[in-house]
């Protein structure tokens, strides 16, 4: 008698490759992020967001880091969320504005000196 794996073996192989297959699957439905800039024509994603006056993003995912693009001619300006100074950036590029969880929610992001109207951001920890 040859030494062959048992039924339950030849199983456990089969739904590990059909998980590690699904997987990576799902991998590859992940858009790329577009060569215009980062985080560029994402409003909302499983955990990254980028906010501009007047935009609502959602993560689906905690933590949640937020990005803020200011509208051209801006200059260089300070950002709050809920009164609280969330980051200083231009208006050439997104910048950092911190990372945020479903505890916080919802942000509410606006510039200082300005008139622009806010961003919101909402976070949930179940996608």
């Amino acid at each position: 008698m040859r030494n062959e794996p048992s039924k339950v073996a030849r199983v456990s192989r089969l739904m590990a490759l059909g998980g590690a297959t699904l997987i990576l699957g799902a991998c590859a439905l992940v858009p790329p992020t577009p060569a215009t800039g980062p985080l560029a024509g994402y409003p909302g994603n499983f955990d990254r967001a980028l906010l501009a006056p007047g935009r609502t993003a959602m993560c689906a995912m905690d933590p949640c880091a937020a990005y803020y693009q200011l509208p051209p001619g801006s200059g260089t300006r300070t950002v709050r969320v809920n009164n609280l100074v969330a980051g200083t950036g231009d208006d050439s590029e997104p910048f950092f504005v911190g990372s945020y969880y479903r505890f916080q929610s919802p942000g509410l992001f606006t510039v200082d000196g300005t008139n622009l109207p806010p961003a919101v951001l909402w976070v949930s920890s179940r996608p």
